[in-house]
């Protein structure tokens, strides 16, 4: 087997499938009810309960795996560079991307927002307003680069001090303090607080926890990746029923005297009551298994099956940073166009959905191929390299 250090195939694959993942994931949310909060606007013709089930099984897993992989891919860069051109390196690749990404490309699904609520001037005019105040809260869909880029840096000694001590006594305890922090997190912080909000929530720190705990999985002895692939038939089956249950709970969760839909919006349970009620701690503790337990799986599937090189893996790993930048503008506008057609809503999906690949495809390809364009969205020089 792949000893955890050498080049990771399955870890390459998993990336390119879980960015990939975003552009039908957010395209689905536009034609939930979730839409109109997230959005600003859906479409006419919703998913129902199929679509609600989707979204609820994709946010368990999908997310926290991101992070886990950009921890896993984190080590690769300390260990071959260190931390000060680590530190050079997120700065190039993500805090540049991201002024870059809120001063413009933010700045069209503003607009298209915008035009639901009241009446637009043109959009340069609406654009150079915006300029007078820009800050991160206006990160959108790139909140997870603000995430990202606060972990990395503040994480830099804790993984110095995990390469340098593998096998001391915080690498061999680091699994039961990272199950006792995600336990503690869904008592004290209940979900499913959004992700970049200007303050901390449940998923600020739950993505957090993840993104150290995919470093450490480089650090893992063999064994580790050895019971993630042999285990992974039983994770899926305790994964599936951990989603019927968070499922068939959640009505509950969501039920308060006030109306105040907590399980939606979260919270800090020390300064708010009732703290540490049944529906709510049963589910934010579900919730908080079931994330795991779905990583988990991922992580042996993949291990098992996706550990092989391939032609198309380094260009998909290197278009998929891009696509992630650039989807959600193609996402938000197809989606203003479509929203009172009257078509079917999975057609209009799947156009959404393939329009968006296709777009977001020939504007990463226009900017790879002119060299100035590519540090405005994270690219380096060409090469064939991966999670290595």
């Amino acid at each position: 087997m792949t000893p955890p250090e050498t080049r990771r195939y399955d870890l390459d694959w998993l990336r390119v499938i879980l960015f990939g993942i975003l552009v039908p994931f957010h395209a689905l949310i536009g034609f939930t009810d979730k839409g109109t909060y997230l959005y600003g606007y859906r479409n006419q013709d919703t998913a129902g309960v199929v679509g609600e089930w989707t979204i609820l099984l994709l946010e368990v897993w999908h997310l926290p795996s991101l992070f886990l992989i950009s921890g896993v891919a984190t080590f690769f860069v300390v260990k071959r560079s260190g931390a000060l051109a680590f530190i050079g390196n997120r700065l190039v690749r993500i805090f540049f991307p991201l002024v870059i990404g809120i001063v413009f490309w933010n700045a069209v699904i503003a607009y298209y927002q915008a035009s639901i609520v009241f009446a637009v001037p043109s959009f340069p005019q609406f654009w150079w307003t915006r300029l007078s105040d820009l800050s991160f809260y206006r990160a959108d869909h790139l909140w997870f680069l603000v995430n990202l880029f606060c972990y990395a840096i503040l994480a830099i000694p804790l993984f110095q001090f995990l390469l340098q001590n593998r096998n001391g006594w915080l690498a061999r305890v680091l699994p039961l303090i990272t199950l006792a922090l995600l336990l503690a997190n869904a008592l004290l912080v209940k979900p499913y607080g959004a992700a970049f909000d200007g303050y901390i929530t449940w998923h600020t720190i739950n993505y957090a926890i993840y993104y150290v705990l995919g470093f450490w999985l480089m650090v893992a002895p063999q064994s580790t990746w050895d019971r993630l692939r042999s285990m992974r038939w039983a994770t899926l089956a305790v994964g599936i029923a951990l989603v019927i249950g968070l499922g068939l709970l959640l009505p509950f969760a969501q039920k308060t005297d006030d109306g105040y839909n907590l399980m939606t919006d979260g919270y800090w349970a020390l300064f708010e009551t009732p703290w540490l009620s049944p529906s709510h701690s049963s589910y934010a503790v579900l919730y908080a298994f079931a994330t795991l337990i779905w990583c988990a799986t991922l992580l042996g599937f993949a291990y098992r099956y996706l550990n092989h090189p391939h032609r198309w893996l380094p260009p998909l790993n290197r278009a998929v940073y891009p696509l992630y930048i650039f989807h959600m503008i193609f996402v938000f506008v197809g989606l203003y166009y479509l929203r009172d057609v009257t078509w079917p809503w999975f057609l209009e999906f799947m156009l959404l959905t393939l329009g968006t690949f296709l777009l977001s495809t020939v504007l990463y390809l226009v900017f790879d191929s002119v060299k100035p364009l590519r540090l405005l969205v994270g690219l380096g020089p060409r090469h064939n390299k991966s999670l290595k």
